[in-house]
């Protein structure tokens, strides 16, 4: 027989109409202990996870780690030996920067350029440049101490003066250059 709530259409009535699994009939079940344990032991443990995880949820640990980075101030040491045939002085140049694009402080950006003929031998002793440096007067042969009597003097180019009659490095063609009042626009036949 239906219920009062049923026949009356209240909201329970409305609930239970909508359930679509309806309760089976008491005498089709058959209630155990074992089956009683089985649920109050699930119902417990879904209890502990949920309180377990929302408490791991609202809790806060701090960790305080300290760790020493060994990576840094490491410096790699990089040995250039290049020979360029037949290319001007004016377009080589070197760039030495990290990957950051920061210059460095205390360290060796040295290169050495040396002039040769067009058979590559050596006209003049190695010129020391100091890359991003400022204008020093380091800039001069350093290898083997200097010029000596018998070395071979290279072209100015049409640049010579009493002052300059040999220019046996790109810098010394340029200087020639502005010194004659004639400007360096082609530095690739140099």
């Amino acid at each position: 027989a239906p219920s009062a709530a049923m026949a009356g259409g209240g909201v329970g009535a409305r609930f239970r109409r909508m359930d679509m699994h309806p309760r089976v009939n008491s005498e089709f079940a058959t209630r155990t202990s074992a089956g009683g344990a089985i649920t109050l032991i699930a119902a417990f443990l879904m209890a502990a996870l949920f309180l377990s995880e929302l408490r791991a949820y609202v809790r806060t640990d701090t960790v305080n780690e300290l760790e020493v980075d060994t990576s840094r101030d490491v410096t790699l040491r990089i040995n250039l030996d290049m020979t360029f045939h037949a290319m001007g002085c004016g377009v080589i140049s070197l760039d030495a920067m990290d990957i950051t694009g920061d210059n460095h402080l205390d360290v060796d950006h040295t290169i050495y350029k040396r002039r040769l003929d067009k058979q590559g031998k050596p006209i003049a002793e190695a010129e020391r440049h100091i890359v991003g440096g400022t204008d020093m007067k380091d800039n001069e042969a350093v290898i083997g101490g200097g010029e000596d009597e018998g070395e071979e003097c290279g072209s100015c180019y049409g640049a010579e003066s009493d002052e300059t009659r040999c220019c046996n490095t790109c810098d010394e063609v340029r200087e020639a250059y502005r010194r004659a009042g004639w400007s360096f626009s082609n530095a690739d036949g140099i």
